[in-house]
This record gives structure tokens, sequence and C-alpha cells, in this order.
């Protein structure tokens, strides 16, 4: 072993160590048992860089458990929740791939995100490396275990290499032999020079890549292995860490010595909200249109506005229909609209009421038992049948096609023999409703639904005016 010699070491130029993210790595303990299959943990708070949303998270497994791998987090609660001094992590979503963690965990494991980082250090010589000298650079800490980060330094993550460079190590301005003396222990990789290095050459050294141009990684070939290291330091003050880098003469002297200082800090974390909302419109169909695909039915209402339906003169000789559209746009992911009805439609100077669709039979009590229920029916005309219900269909507007729901339409896609139709009143306090459409695919731009109003009246129907209320509801849900 030959004693260094330092008596004309001087401080190399231009020193850098520049890392792909100063982000640092994240490590806090559980702070309750986790239970197989949970789609949450409560971790304890330690107010550093916290789990961002996407970060893939590890859990570290305890005496006979099985470590819980690559967990996406999708967010976390506020400060203090659930309890002072914790917060929840959420992952991303049913336990179904990366979703959740399917083994069970004991307070006190870590959940850890580890933030690899690409290294690269340049360093200008002063003096110049004779043939078989050395490059020494050394990081502070001795952590070697795959995966895990360290809070006193950057973590090698397994990175060894007892002859030779790794391939994931690049340099450029100086070519390390494949010998023994070229190595990676522990915390410092030594590079032992080839042919040597003139003064004033400029050296890098790229940690965590595996193909190189004129010192600059090449594109696609990132390859990081350190770890960065937990925060040290108040949230919002950089943790500075010194690598050492040292050149060496062939008897291991000492040549010319310089540091490096990377630096981590947190990411700066960027929200803004987008409030959810939804506008639901509801526009009269003028007399004589179209609707539902009916163009050939016996009768027709007048036309009518956003607030009334006026079905003309009811008569037993034709099923008279009227319309109006209902359009929902929204940013939300799913909407449903349902109806109910003030009762049945009646003439109040008299009390005489048109029986209902769904109820199948003059002056029949068809109201709601429950959602949907009993099932829309079919519109007769006659002597002795008097209905009245409504009839939903979707006017198809690609890519949002809302779904109707009840088998409101059996053979037809609109308001003629097939089509079936109800009153969608009960005794119980408006508790029950019939579902005139829904969505589920996404935001919604004017996705418009048709109803036809319709009804017909027996010759022994009490002259006047038959009304009643129906009353929509147009609700987002995510």
């Amino acid at each position: 072993m030959h004693k260094p010699v330092s008596a004309r070491a001087l401080t190399l130029t231009n020193v850098a160590d520049t890392i792909t993210t100063s982000r640092p790595s994240v490590s806090t303990p559980l702070q309750a048992n986790q239970a197989a299959n949970a789609t949450q943990v409560t971790v304890f708070d330690n107010t550093s860089d916290m789990f961002l949303a996407s970060d893939s998270a590890m859990i570290m497994p305890d005496t006979g458990e099985t470590i819980g791998n690559n967990v996406n987090i999708s967010n976390m609660s506020t400060v203090n929740v659930p309890a002072a001094g914790q917060r929840y992590v959420y992952f991303g979503g049913p336990c179904a791939g990366i979703g959740c963690v399917s083994n069970a965990h004991h307070a006190g494991d870590a959940v850890i995100v580890p933030i690899t980082a690409t290294h690269t250090i340049k360093f200008t010589t002063v003096q110049p490396i004779p043939a078989n000298g050395f490059v020494v650079l050394t990081f502070p800490t001795v952590s070697t275990n795959n995966a895990s980060p360290s809070a006193s330094g950057f973590s090698f993550n397994g990175m060894t290499s007892a002859s030779g460079l790794p391939a994931n190590i690049q340099t450029n301005g100086i070519t390390c032999d494949g010998t023994a003396s070229t190595n990676v222990t522990g915390n410092t990789i030594t590079c032992r020079t080839a042919g040597g290095v003139s003064a004033s050459t400029t050296v890098t050294f790229i940690i965590g890549c595996t193909g190189q141009a004129g010192g600059t990684c090449n594109a696609g070939a990132y390859k990081a292995q350190l770890i960065n290291p937990t925060k040290v330091l108040t949230a919002g003050t950089s943790d500075n860490w010194i690598v050492g880098i040292q050149t060496q003469t062939a008897a291991l002297g000492q040549i010319d010595t310089g540091t490096a200082v990377p630096a981590t800090i947190e990411s700066v974390q960027v929200q803004g909200i987008v409030q959810p909302y939804i506008t639901f419109t509801i526009a009269g169909v003028a007399n004589g249109a179209a609707a539902c695909n009916d163009t050939t039915n016996p009768g027709v209402g007048n036309g009518s506005t956003a607030t009334f339906v006026n079905l003309g003169n009811l008569t037993s000789a034709a099923v008279n229909i009227s319309a109006q559209t209902l359009a929902v746009t929204t940013n939300g992911g799913s909407w449903v609209i349902t109806a109910t009805s003030s009762g049945r439609l009646w003439n109040p100077a008299t009390g005489f009421m048109l029986g209902d669709a769904n109820g199948q039979s003059n002056n029949g009590d068809g109201h709601l038992t429950a959602n949907d229920t009993p099932a829309p029916g079919f519109m007769n005309n006659g002597a002795t049948v008097s209905l009245f219900g409504i009839h939903p269909c979707a006017v198809v507007a690609p890519p949002y096609t809302p779904t109707i729901l009840g088998g409101w339409a059996s053979g037809a896609t609109g308001g003629g023999a097939g089509a079936k139709y109800s009153n969608p009143w009960n005794s119980s306090g408006n508790a029950f409703y019939n579902t005139v459409s829904s969505f589920s695919g996404g935001p919604s731009a004017n996705s418009t639904t048709t109803v036809e109003y319709a009804a017909t009246a027996p010759l022994a129907a009490p002259a006047g005016a038959y009304s009643t209320v129906i009353t929509y509801v147009a609700t987002l849900t995510f």
C-alpha cells in the first residue's frame, strides 16, 4: 500500500453534479395495520415531500409478510386526517392489478416511493492524470439496498461492480479499464485510467445511463439507478449533499480534489379545481313535428312550450300526442333524468280520471309501487279505455347516447304501436319515479332526450279540462 501524497494537490475546476430530478424520495411508516386488499392506508405525517398522484409506492414487509409492490397513489388526505400527525394515503382504484395491496402489513412498516435520478458529474482536470492513474467518486452514503431510500445520502440500489464499470455508468474524456482496479463498492466509484488524462480536460461520469455522446446521455438510454435521499431539512429548504472527487496517481497518491454538491428539494404540487356543473333544459316541440319516429299516429296534440303541454281535444278515436325535449350538458361522468307526476290525468270539476298506461285499465290505479314499477304499458284507444302516459326516446348525438331504461320501448324505437307509456305517480309522496334516460360515458354536450305525452279518452268521459303535473329531475353522479 502506497501512502497518498497530497502536498501538490490542487482544486479541480468546473465541478458539478447535475441530477435529472431533485425530488426527495418518500418514506413514512404505517400508523395502523393494513388489511389485505385495502385501497387506503393510514401513515405518519412526517411533513416532508409526501406522496403525489400517480406515484408508484411500495410497502416494505415485516417478518412473515410479503412486500406490497408498485401500488399507484391517487391522493392523500389533508393534514391531521384521520388524527393529529396522521394522513390517509389513497390507492389508485379497485383491487385489480395496482389498485390495492393484496397482502396485509403491520403498523410500522414503511411505505416508500424511491425516486431515482441520473447523475452527470463533470470536472476539469488541473494537473494531468498519468497512465493507470485513478479517479475516485465518493457519495455520502453506504446504502446499497435495492429500492430502499436513505436519510443520509444517495442509495446505490444494489449497483456494484467488481471488475470494470457497470453498463449504466458512462464516461467521456476518460477511459476506465476493465480490471478489478475499476469497480463500484459501497459508496465509491473508482476508475483506473487506461491511458491517462491530460491537464485541462473535461471529464464526465454519467451514472444511470447506458449510452452517451460528447458527455450527454443519449435519448432512451437513461437507466436511473441511484435513489435520492429522503427529506431532512425543513420543507422548502434544499438538502445539500457532498460528492467527493479525487484524482490519484497509479500509486494512489492524491493529485487534485474537488466536491460536487447536488441538492434535493420537494416538488411543488400545483392544483386547480374545475367545479362540476350540469345544465338541464326543457324545450317545446311544434305541433305536427315528428317525435320519437312518430309520423303515422292518428292524432296529434298542440305545440308545447318549456312549461306547458296541450294534448288538445281528447277522444276515443285517436291517441293525441305532444312532445318536449330534455337536454343535459355536464362535465360529470354520468347523469340520470327521472320523472314524477302529481297524480292521474283528471278533471277536478267532476273527479273523473283517465287511466294510467302502466295501470292497463280504465280508471285503474297504476301508481308506482317502486322505481319504474309497474312497467310501462301500451297506449290503446277505444270506447271503453282511457289512458295517459309519457314515453321517452333519445335523439342520438354520438358519442352521447342516453340509455332508455325500464322497458319503455318494446318492438319500436318511437312512440308508435310498439311503444310503451307510463304515468309516474304514486301515493308515497313521490318517493318513486320512472327513469327517463341516463348516461355514464363521461362529459355530455347538449345530450337530448325527447319525451312524448299521450292520452286517449272514452266516450263516457265527462267534458272539461284534464291535467296533471310532471316534474323532471336531472342528477349528476360521479
